[in-house]
C-alpha cells in the first residue's frame, strides 16, 4: 500500500472518531438518531477503552 493512502485511512479514521466523541458529548436534546452517528459513536467507545487498556499495559 501507499503511504499516502494509508495517511488519508488514518486521517478519516480520525475524523470519524472525532465525529464519534463530539456526537458522544453534544447536549441531550441535539443527539441524532441516524445509523451513522451511532456508529461514529461505538468507534469512538472503542477507541477510548483501547486507549485506556493499551495506558494500563505493561508488556
Amino acid at each position: 500500500m501507499s503511504p499516502a493512502l494509508t495517511g488519508a485511512g488514518g486521517g478519516l479514521f480520525a475524523l470519524f472518531t472525532g465525529y464519534g466523541l463530539w456526537e458522544m458529548f453534544r447536549g441531550s436534546e441535539r443527539h441524532r438518531k441516524g445509523r451513522l452517528a451511532s456508529a461514529a459513536v461505538v468507534t469512538a467507545t472503542v477507541v477510548l477503552a483501547f486507549a485506556y487498556y493499551a495506558s494500563n499495559c505493561y508488556c
